[in-house]
């Protein structure tokens, strides 16, 4: 059987594909895209070539592109991924939510889970429950051992005056450290920061970016909040 993976780039929807793929099974990746992009929260838009080249390249799995609107978001993606379910041979829905309370794998599971009963919506927040609560310095002590990753979006009302230091910076302990002291939550869901993995631990294929630029966007959800995006223009695959 197929895991489905919500497959945004980021941290939290690679380490999802991640546990699945140690666990030995066969995964396709689902991107949302909206208008060529693909949305990783609240504005930030990663293209989607380069989210389906990450899945493509660095972990060799499939792809379907889902396309949705901002009006109509939640719905577009329960169609979608109803549409994949029918199909009867994936028994998981997975994503990269932490567990907060509006995760999209919530509102799958309220959606879909009496209709298509053999198949379960899991978060990887999940896995690193203790006593039923998130624990967060088991996760990113897990992300940091696996992952390589990039800063590629911030909401400007946080890092007002110090965009500079953290955009396009690679992210490690030293840089969450420093977020750490700015008040910001090390997860990126109060002072919101964005990711995209550009390679993984003890594999010699990575992501170079050659060029990009940095602009302003409106957020999505937040709409009277501004962020700064690093808008990837050009890439490519190193060894």
């Amino acid at each position: 059987m197929t895991s489905l993976c919500l497959f945004s780039g980021g941290k939290d929807s690679t380490m999802a594909l991640l546990r699945e793929l140690s666990a030995g099974r066969e995964c396709l990746c689902l991107i949302v895209a909206n208008k060529g992009y693909s949305q990783l929260s609240d504005g930030l838009e990663t293209k989607t070539a380069i989210v389906a080249n990450i899945a493509r390249g660095l972990f060799g799995q499939p792809v379907i592109v889902c396309q949705t609107s901002d009006q109509l978001f939640r719905t577009e993606l329960v169609k979608c991924v109803s549409g994949l379910l029918r199909q009867g041979n994936i028994d998981r829905v997975v994503t990269g939510d932490l567990n907060h309370p509006d995760a999209i794998i919530n509102y799958l599971r309220k959606r879909l889970s009496r209709i298509y009963r053999s198949t379960n919506f899991v978060s990887v927040g999940e896995a690193y429950a203790r006593k039923g609560k998130f624990d967060p310095d088991k996760y990113l002590a897990d992300v940091f051992k696996r992952l390589s990753l990039r800063i590629v979006g911030l909401r400007r009302r946080e890092f007002a005056g110090r965009e500079k230091m953290f955009l396009g910076k690679k992210l490690n302990e030293r840089m969450i450290d420093k977020i750490k002291k700015l008040g910001i939550d090390p997860l990126g869901e109060d002072g919101e920061y964005q990711t995209l993995v550009v390679g993984l631990k003890r594999v010699r294929k990575h992501i170079k970016i050659e060029s990009s630029v940095v602009k302003k966007v409106r957020g999505r959800d937040r709409k009277d909040q501004d962020y700064q995006i690093e808008d990837i223009k050009k890439w490519s695959f190193s060894n």
